[in-house]
């Protein structure tokens, strides 16, 4: 399970929840995420490479879905067992759209 242990405040613009409701939730559940893949076989690639990234849909505490880029980074413990995991995450929703628009124009 992959509970929430620190919440700053750039999470909380992000995001829109305060430390006090994000810390102790499951993080999938609390953003309902959207993962390109089996979330196994993600899990399988961050325990062999210490990483992984990839595109995102989160939900937002006011509901909004976005897009975002994910960064996570396996931290382990001296006996290299798995310790937490550090998830950073980017808004791109916008650039999506922008993206999308000059595909649209073009076609």
């Amino acid at each position: 399970m992959n509970l929430i242990t620190y919440w700053n405040r750039g999470a909380q613009e992000l995001f829109g929840w305060t430390p006090e409701q994000a810390i102790g939730k499951p993080a999938d559940e609390l953003f309902l995420t959207i993962f390109p893949g089996p979330v196994k076989e993600i899990r399988e690639e961050l325990r062999l490479r210490g990483r992984w990234d990839s595109e995102l849909t989160k939900t937002k505490a006011d509901g909004t879905k976005i897009v975002v880029s994910s960064r996570w980074s396996l931290q382990r413990d001296p006996q290299n067992h798995c310790k937490a995991i550090l998830e950073t995450n980017h808004d791109i929703s916008l650039s999506l759209v922008r993206v999308l628009g000059w595909m649209w124009m073009a076609a």
